[in-house]
């Protein structure tokens, strides 16, 4: 099965086993471990070993991954495919941490939400991200009919020192999140089409429909002057943060403090940590990176 039995584009297969294959050569065994309907295996070499809970290909085992070992020897291994997403991606961090309990490389399509900073800080830290390929509008098919979904291929590497995790930061000196409209100067759309979009808070309470704090974020200027505060948050560009979500989307308060800080970049010297807080927002829409 694959994002919950949604199955990659054969020709995406290909090609992206055709970048892993430039990547590395130093492989004995390749695992396959939501293999549906072969799409991956089809080009992965003969030493592949494919899994499936629901086998519809010849060739692949019946077998839940999750509880599956290798067999016993001294081989690198990667771990390829398209595994299951799950509820807000937390099938394929299941997926991806079993993997590394025996992989030396790990190869997944992944929701677009785990390019974010906060989502790869669950992932067992002994893995490296290596390559990045993002993949916004990706078809997958279900029942014949084609599903679209905002993912990344991500190809991630074992290595003796463990990576830098860094916490998600969820306050800012030059502003805060606060709970109602009144203890705010603007509000910024948190979900939907335009996530990410600032609005004004009218004065009388009976014309803030659509103001809901489920839905918005209200933000009042702590440290800096109001119209400072709202013209760097204007300079921001959220079209990459809303293609890593999967279905609707959605700006997360990482999301706007690491917007706000590559915006403020723009505009003024900005501080190492400034510099270092907005590298959360990757932008690489349909492109891919290298992570050495």
């Amino acid at each position: 099965m694959a994002i919950d039995d949604y199955f990659t584009a054969p020709t995406r297969a290909r090609d992206l086993v055709a970048e892993l294959s430039a990547m590395i050569d130093d492989v004995d065994l390749f695992v396959e471990p939501s293999a549906g309907g072969g799409a991956f295996l089809d080009h992965l070499p003969d030493s592949t070993i494919a899994l499936d809970l629901a086998p519809r290909a010849p060739g692949i085992h019946k077998a839940d991954f999750l509880t599956w070992q290798p067999p016993a020897g001294d081989q690198s291994i990667a771990v390829v495919g398209n595994p299951p997403f799950g509820h807000a991606g937390h099938l394929a961090r299941k997926f991806f941490n079993h993997a590394a309990i025996f992989a030396d490389y790990i190869a997944f399509i992944l929701p677009a939400s785990y390019a974010k900073a906060s989502m790869q800080a669950k992932l067992d830290p002994r893995f490296h991200l290596i390559h990045e390929c993002h993949l916004p509008d990706e078809p997958f098919t279900k029942d014949g009919a084609v599903h679209r979904f905002n993912t990344v291929f991500q190809v991630w590497q074992k290595r003796t020192q463990l990576r830098e995790i860094r916490k998600a930061t969820t306050t800012h000196a030059d502003f805060a999140f606060v709970r109602t409209p009144e203890e705010a100067d603007f509000a910024i759309r948190r979900v939907g089409a335009h996530a990410g979009k600032l609005l004004e808070i009218p004065s009388d309470p009976g014309e803030r429909q659509g103001l809901s704090a489920s839905s918005n974020y209200f933000i009042r200027a702590t440290g800096t002057a109001s119209e400072d505060v709202r013209a760097t948050f204007a300079l921001c560009d959220f079209n990459e943060t809303r293609s890593q979500a999967v279905a609707v989307p959605s700006i997360g308060k990482g999301d706007l403090i690491a917007c706000y800080d590559g915006a403020a970049c723009m505009t003024r010297v900005c501080s190492a940590a400034e510099q270092h807080g907005a590298t959360d927002r990757v932008e690489t829409r349909g492109q891919c990176i290298d992570t050495f």
